[in-house]
């Protein structure tokens, strides 16, 4: 390294060393040892074996974190049960809570009608091939998935017609779906935004800063049994007294859900479901009777139970004069093919429920474990 490739000898490299330490006292010289040095030896060191520890605690395996689709995921049949139109009629309804289910899981478990009645259903089908509508548009999961993306994705209060359409142009270019929809689904969103919920109130009037889409949730839930839930349920409500029961073990843990929309208008929370269930072929298969039949068929009912509970759990942590019957304005389930903004007096496609107080707080109770105290 000192003299590069420069050929050399021992003792012109000894003699060039002997300069470097003279130049730079830090530097010194020595031989190389002569005497060989011995081998490392590693030290062998006796380590006992010690007793492991014995666990002696308790491991719970009774916690969970489940959900609406959980609790209710036995099948339902809609001939266990009467639908009595006159007892509901009879009853103010009071439930209102909802847990988002998989969005079109058992969209076609309607009851079914007389041979006469599906023969016409299938001849209609026929005769509107041609002619794309909503009552046309594809079935199932994947189409549920599809309209809620729509809807969670626009602005409400936005009345440039080219934003929503080039929106719809985006979600049909990357779905499975062909662009002969746009203009259906465009028809579609304009109903369902300007159909009137209640006097004064639409979902156009919404901007950004009155909703959130998809809000989540988790809700602490003590250990109570089915019994002691659909006695609750029961009690207030007239579409759970009518639908089949909730059958699921004890249940302790965390409830997980998602909310489609949460907005609030005049100084009240409102709840709102998305669903694209297919009832029929025209908008008087989307009546109020229809739809409270859907309701109790598919448990939506304790499903929009569970959704108000959770509204209404965390209203009373962020208002600081919270008042339920005050803030809490209700549930609406929009069924998305029943609703035609020139059919509105009629409100068809819209199913409406606010749970009392009584009730609510009665669910709270339950779930904290608190009922019996």
């Amino acid at each position: 390294m000192l003299l590069g490739p420069q050929v050399t000898t021992s003792d012109e490299l000894s003699h060039k060393l002997s300069q470097i330490s003279q130049q730079y006292p830090m530097i010194s010289t020595y031989a190389p040892p002569i005497e060989q040095m011995s081998r490392y030896q590693s030290q062998q060191v006796a380590t006992a074996i010690g007793d492991a520890r014995q666990f002696d605690g308790r491991i719970e395996n009774d916690y969970w974190i489940t959900s609406y689709s959980a609790l209710s995921k036995s099948k339902y049949n809609v001939d266990a049960y009467r639908f009595d139109a006159n007892s509901l009629a009879t009853n103010t309804i009071d439930a209102s809570e909802e847990l988002y289910n998989s969005p079109e899981q058992l969209a076609e478990s309607v009851p079914q009608q007389s041979a006469l009645a599906e023969l016409h259903v299938i001849e209609s089908d026929a005769e509107q091939e041609q002619l794309p509508s909503i009552f046309t548009f594809p079935r199932g999961a994947d189409a549920g998935t599809f309209l809620h993306t729509l809807f969670e994705e626009i602005d409400f209060s936005n009345p440039e017609p080219n934003q929503l359409s080039d929106k719809i142009a985006t979600l049909l270019a990357t779905s499975d779906y062909d662009e002969s929809w746009q203009e259906v689904l465009i028809k579609l969103v304009n109903d369902v935004l300007d159909t009137p919920l209640a006097p004064g109130l639409n979902l156009r009037q919404l901007e950004m800063k009155d909703k959130i889409v998809e809000m989540e949730f988790y809700m602490p839930l003590s250990s109570f049994s089915c019994k002691e839930l659909n006695d609750v349920l029961i009690k207030h409500d007239p579409l759970s007294k009518l639908a089949a029961p909730l059958t699921f073990g004890q249940v302790k843990g965390m409830l997980k859900g998602f909310i489609d929309l949460v907005f609030v208008a005049d100084g009240k929370y409102y709840i709102a479901d998305y669903k694209s269930n297919h009832l029929g072929e025209q908008l008087s298969d989307y009546n109020q009777q229809q739809l409270s039949e859907v309701m109790i068929s598919h448990r939506y009912d304790f499903q929009y139970q569970i959704y108000s509970l959770a509204l209404h759990r965390l209203l009373k942590t962020r208002l600081a004069n919270y008042d339920f019957e005050h803030h809490f304005g209700g549930v609406y389930y929009l069924f998305l093919r029943g609703i035609d903004v020139e059919n509105s007096p009629s409100n068809d496609g819209i199913f409406f429920n606010k749970p009392s107080q009584q009730f609510i707080e009665q669910l709270d109770a339950l779930f904290l474990g608190e009922e019996n105290q």
